[in-house]
């Protein structure tokens, strides 16, 4: 396919800590692409990097083959790359429609500030409804469903979007993804952030798992669903790789599914009921030799 988005190489500090170590990765037009990967991974990191929002050390960006590391970010938008923000980011004292007005402040996009807005309101019924409130009586379903219509406001040719599930019940979640995918369908790719990893999966085409800082494993979405999930810890999820196997560790042991092979039920039972056969000591030299986040067995 033809590149949308390539970013090679890719390092950023804060101040001398570094947070990304030669990242690479491409989003091809008409693609999903989501990126994996726990908390402090660097994923947020990434995405405003690819924005503009941080001055990378190393490492190139390009969009449609030029190069837009280096450009301020209301060049890079308009460029044609939006970023919805994680945290939604709303003015709550304006209107819903001053809000998703806000977001064709470029020259090209004001002159179709019309026709984008009746794009937009096609998309989100329920904004065009709510168009004279002000936006802070929204509920966050709707909020996120505002941010991300502010920012199609500006006529993006590549979407980046920062968690948008986050905080949101499991039924808009749904409905969040579901527009996202009809704004890939008309023809806009979509590079994803996101916590939620079974919805991620189901809706991309590519996934990529960050972690400390590098992409530690890349490949079809659909390859990545047919390995093994066990879900075990509490508020975030940790990434373990065993012989080349990733396990994504999320909610309370024995409690949760566990996905696919019964060899991981059979794990799970042990740890929740003591076995000595699974203690933490055989599952940490179990994953020794890939690559381990962080020792937090706190629901263990």
């Amino acid at each position: 396919g033809e590149s949308m988005l390539e970013v090679r190489d890719l390092q950023v500090l804060y101040g001398s800590i570094q947070v990304l170590w030669g990242v690479s990765l491409r989003v091809e037009k008409g693609e999903i692409v989501t990126l994996l990967g726990p908390n402090g991974a660097g994923k947020s990191t990434l995405m405003r990097a690819i924005s503009g929002l941080v001055r990378p050390r190393a490492g190139t960006v390009e969009l449609l083959g030029a190069r837009i590391d280096g450009l301020k970010p209301h060049r890079i938008v308009e460029a044609g790359l939006v970023q919805i923000p994680e945290g939604r980011q709303i003015w709550g004292d304006l209107t819903v429609q001053d809000n998703i007005e806000l977001g064709a402040f470029a020259p090209a996009a004001r002159a179709r500030l019309a026709r984008s807005l009746e794009w937009v309101y096609t998309l989100f019924p329920v904004l065009a409804q709510r168009r004279r409130m002000l936006a802070s009586t929204l509920s966050g379903g709707q909020q996120q469903m505002l941010a991300i219509a502010r920012g199609l406001m500006s006529r993006p040719r590549l979407l980046l979007l920062d968690e948008p599930s986050l905080g949101l019940a499991p039924q808009i979640v749904e409905e969040v993804f579901e527009i996202l995918i009809r704004i890939n369908e008309e023809g806009i790719p979509v590079l994803l952030v996101e916590q939620n990893v079974d919805f991620a999966l189901q809706i991309a085409d590519r996934t990529y798992v960050m972690e400390n800082g590098r992409i530690v494993r890349e490949g079809t979405s659909q390859a990545l669903r047919a390995t093994d999930v066990l879900w075990t810890k509490p508020s975030e999820l940790v990434f373990y790789s065993a012989l080349g196997i990733p396990l994504i560790m999320a909610p309370s042991v024995g409690a949760q599914e566990v996905y696919n092979r019964t060899w991981l039920k059979t794990i799970n039972a042990g740890i929740s009921q003591n076995n000595p056969k699974y203690t933490h000591q055989w599952l940490f030299d179990w994953v020794e030799s890939g690559w381990l986040a962080e020792a937090a067995m706190a629901g263990f």
